[in-house]
């Protein structure tokens, strides 16, 4: 009957309805493949919204995705900066450099705002080598009142001590290049190189609220509280954190509203924006962005006896929302250990020293560095599988 009921003469109603998929199919045809329209949409849409139209369609999910490789170019985005991005992100790769602060939450929000800057978290071995190549991009060091006008000097000067100059917790030391830009020579650049005193993770996980939780490592950028700070324009001060009224106006300026709590309205058994079950980049709360690394030279292992990264080590973090809706404050410890190349930020202390003590290792804490064998990228595998 269904089949003898299709055959029959289209009736007025049929008509009108072929014709509604005609317009339907203009739009398809004429808006979705056309990059200069959909990309005027899109860039006032949330990132749920294109990411929620994506699934209505094959041409949809093309166009959104399409949309996304132009939106988050992070080559254009490091090059105002400087003028071979690919080799800074090759430098990230080589050093476990990771950039955050204001400038991974334009990357993530699709705007640039003009008196920022570019800050990147380097780990306290790779000081050096990444103060000395952003020199040689032909910026200026500005050192502070406490720092030696000689750049190698005062890279020379920096220990792992916590440095009581600087306010922010796990920073060992900081240092600023400014220069003009070869885009707008109206414009003054500035890159400031935050030292860690044991992990850049660390410094990252202690910022003064959830609005600057965002990090761009070499291979991935990830936003640690992206519903909250993209779809609701809420920031959380986290507590155990120097209240710097300066940065929370910044940002309250900028458009976001800063909590102080956690309110009681939020569902936090269901899907919550701040949650207190354990947290790790790249989970189900995180934003992730897999970047193209097409022209980056990709890190080696740190010796014949250890298997090169495949990802940054950031991935390897996590950390655990504590307190109470009232006192809500970020908890998590770093660990370092004779056969980790670099130190880690996590809540699962126990559960690092299980990963490490399972692994067999050649030779002991004493061995030289070329002799040792790493087990990093053992550690990154067991949190890649946890995604």
């Amino acid at each position: 009957m269904a089949s003898a009921e299709m055959q029959q003469t289209a009736q007025p109603s049929d008509r009108l309805q072929s014709k509604s998929l005609k317009s339907s199919d203009v739009f398809v045809l004429r808006i979705l493949t056309n990059d200069l329209i959909f990309d005027l949409i899109f860039n006032v849409c949330s990132p749920a919204t294109f990411l929620l139209f994506s699934r209505t369609c094959r041409i949809a999910y093309a166009a959104v995705h399409s949309y996304i490789k132009r939106a988050f170019n992070i080559n254009r985005h490091l090059s105002q900066y400087f003028l071979d991005p690919l080799a800074f992100r090759s430098l990230q790769a080589r050093t476990s450099t990771l950039v955050s602060g204001s400038s991974a939450l334009q990357f993530f929000n699709r705007l640039t705002y003009d008196d920022s800057d570019l800050d990147i978290y380097v780990p306290l071995k790779s000081r050096q080598e990444v103060g000395r190549w952003i020199l040689g991009q032909g910026y200026t060091f500005k050192p502070n009142s406490v720092q030696h006008k000689d750049l190698d000097v005062a890279l020379e000067e920096v220990h792992n001590d916590l440095n009581v100059y600087y306010t922010l917790s796990g920073v060992s030391s900081v240092f600023t290049f400014k220069k003009r830009s070869e885009h707008d020579p109206g414009r003054e650049l500035q890159v400031q190189v935050i030292v860690a005193s044991q992990a850049p993770m660390e410094v990252i996980l202690n910022f003064h609220s959830s609005v600057v939780l965002n990090l761009i490592a070499w291979d991935t950028a990830y936003s640690l509280y992206p519903h909250a700070t993209f779809e609701r324009r809420l920031s959380l001060f986290l507590l155990g954190r120097k209240r710097d009224e300066s940065a929370i106006q910044k940002y309250e300026n900028r458009g976001w509203k800063m909590l102080y709590d956690i309110p009681l309205r939020d569902p936090t058994h269901v899907s919550p924006d701040f949650t207190f079950a354990p947290r790790w980049i790249g989970d189900g709360h995180s934003w992730t962005i897999r970047l193209p690394t097409e022209g980056i030279v990709l890190p080696s292992g740190a010796n014949e006896h250890s298997a090169a990264l495949t990802r940054d080590p950031c991935i390897a973090t996590d950390w655990q929302l504590t307190g109470s809706q009232t006192i809500p404050e970020i908890w998590c410890t770093v660990v370092k250990h004779p056969n980790f190349r670099y130190m880690y930020v996590t809540a699962r202390r126990r559960l690092l020293h299980e990963i490490w003590d399972s692994q067999i290792r050649v030779g002991t804490a004493e061995d030289t560095e070329e002799r040792k064998t790493y087990i990093d990228e053992e550690l990154v595998q067991y949190y890649i599988n946890l995604l």
